[in-house]
């Protein structure tokens, strides 16, 4: 939603501090806020204003949702079995039941703010932008959530364990045996998290040409811009358990039932991705008025060069203890994981903005418009993990495997971003 109470008197305040700064510069005074518009059409019509300016607007912007992927190894099917003490061993086929596609492209609301200063044809103009939290959830309960796993002793794998199951040999069905078994992972409780912060800051010297023959002004911008997008996504996987704690059931009541947790119960792991950007920016800018009303449009291209910082951290099965029960894996520990890619790329940006103004006095101008833009080489935290369990290790250092992991391959992604600004300016 737009910006609430205490961002609307914020802003309010900080338009006043502008209005009343002519006192700390001499050609400050020629501003006067509260004199009548000038709208004069005698001579070459309305003349382009001078000296310093401000602006600030509220912004609610939309930011592009990442690309829908599973939670859990993609395109990952695993056999499993189950402790059935009725029934011989049997295979089922486990796939993941979680992903991505419910993120939206939201809404979240912002700030933007610009100082400049133009006499004549030059001039200079530093802006800004401040958005809030894109916070988005998934929930799901009886998850599946797979994740390849790879041998970790002779003849074990990670998720081994073993399975009571009917003895096959005895035909009078009486007798269980115990094998060691992939075991099936299921989550009763899956939270995640997506989260999206983006700023940005700018610098740029300012040249404005001739006033066209209709009236109209083009300004031509070039200058430096820091651009930070940070991507979060975040999973708790829960495990519930159900203990037999000796009591003994009421008249009619079925007996307590010993579930076990989840195989990786507890875990939760998070992934950020932050993206510095940072580059040469051009920009060009068209405003004609007409009487109060005006009309402005403006375009910026940027050329960002990325740095992207991916950090991973989390735990894996803190409820593990090896060696594990009946259907638990039989020789896996916790497994902490802390990764970290730094990964170089090429984010070119566009941005476009449409406004329409109205002249309340001779400096102060009220104005809503539109604002897109696009830019490429993003990385997205979701797209990035890896989900495997005791990956033979391929770093040097002391462990003879890693768990879970960064595709640094995957850190390329289109952002869409635009919505509505509204706000004030003064002697723009």
């Amino acid at each position: 939603m737009l910006p609430n109470r205490i961002r609307s008197r914020l802003a309010a305040g900080v338009l006043m501090l502008l209005i009343a700064a002519p006192a700390c510069a001499q050609d400050l005074e020629w501003i006067q806020p509260f004199a009548s518009a000038d709208i004069s059409s005698f001579g070459s019509g309305i003349q382009p204003k001078e000296g310093y300016f401000f602006v600030v607007d509220a912004l609610h912007w939309s930011i592009s949702k990442p690309n829908v992927t599973t939670i859990g190894k993609p395109n990952y099917v695993r056999e499993a079995y189950r402790s059935d003490a009725t029934a011989e061993a049997t295979p089922f086929l486990q796939a993941n039941t979680m992903d991505t596609g419910s993120l939206t492209s939201a809404f979240a609301s912002g700030n933007r703010f610009e100082f400049g200063r133009v006499f004549g044809h030059r001039g200079w103009l530093f802006s800004g932008y401040f958005m809030h939290h894109q916070d988005q959830r998934i929930t799901a309960s009886s998850a599946s959530i797979l994740f390849e796993d790879h041998a970790i002793s002779t003849g074990v794998n990670a998720l081994d364990g073993f399975v009571e199951n009917l003895d096959p040999t005895d035909p009078t069905g009486a007798t269980t045996i115990t094998e060691l078994r992939p075991l099936p992972i299921l989550f009763d409780d899956v939270a995640a998290k997506n989260l999206v912060d983006t700023w940005s800051v700018e610098l740029m010297c300012l040249h404005r040409f001739h006033q066209l023959h209709r009236g109209g002004v083009i300004e031509l911008f070039a200058g430096a811009r820091y651009m930070q997008f940070d991507d979060s996504f975040g999973v708790t996987a829960l495990g519930d358990e159900v203990v037999d704690d000796g009591t003994q059931p009421q008249p009619g009541e079925p007996a307590v039932t010993v579930t076990p947790p989840a195989i990786l119960a507890d875990s939760v792991w998070d992934t950020l991705a932050e993206n510095h950007i940072i580059g040469p920016q051009v920009g060009l800018r068209y405003c004609y008025q007409q009487s109060r009303w005006s009309l402005s449009t403006e375009g910026r291209f940027f050329a960002g060069f990325n740095s992207q910082n991916i950090h991973q951290r989390g735990t894996l099965g803190s409820r593990l203890a090896p060696p594990g029960a009946v259907d638990q894996p039989y020789l896996l520990s916790p497994i902490d994981i802390d990764h970290s890619e730094y990964i170089n790329e090429w984010s070119p940006l566009a941005e476009l903005r449409v406004e329409a103004k109205y002249q309340l006095t001779r400096a102060v101008t009220f104005r809503v418009g539109w604002t897109g833009f696009w830019m490429d080489g993003i990385a997205r935290a979701s797209n990035m993990i890896s989900y495997e369990i005791a990956q033979p290790n391929t770093r040097p250092n002391p462990v003879d495997f890693e768990s879970m992991g960064i595709l640094a391959g995957q850190n390329r992604q289109a952002v869409f971003g635009h919505g509505l600004a509204i706000g004030l300016e003064v002697n723009r």
